[in-house]
């Protein structure tokens, strides 16, 4: 399984450097936030936009995962119906 504090530290140290020390609000929430919604979308994409699967992986109840959808306008339809478009598209070339 892939290390993800070298990628995660790398990041954290690039977005310092280039701060220049200024005060900055909330930087965790800033953080938090960056880090969410491609993690929620990731997931989604990997089980197909099933939110009981995703929530598990997530480690989390789907009522959470919905509102965590919802804070960040992520739809999770979009994930099952792009999969699927997919697969058709595959079928019909092949």
């Amino acid at each position: 399984m892939p290390d993800l504090n070298n990628p995660m530290a790398a990041a954290v140290e690039d977005y310092f450097n280039h701060l220049s020390f200024r005060k900055l609000p909330d930087l965790y929430e800033t953080f938090l936030q960056a880090m969410e919604k491609p993690l929620i979308e990731s997931v989604l994409k990997a089980v197909r936009g099933h939110q009981i699967r995703a929530a598990e992986v997530l480690g989390m109840n789907r009522a959470t995962l919905s509102r965590m959808c919802r804070k960040y306008n992520i739809l999770p339809q979009d994930y099952y119906i792009a999969e699927t478009r997919l697969y058709r598209h595959n079928i019909k070339t092949q």
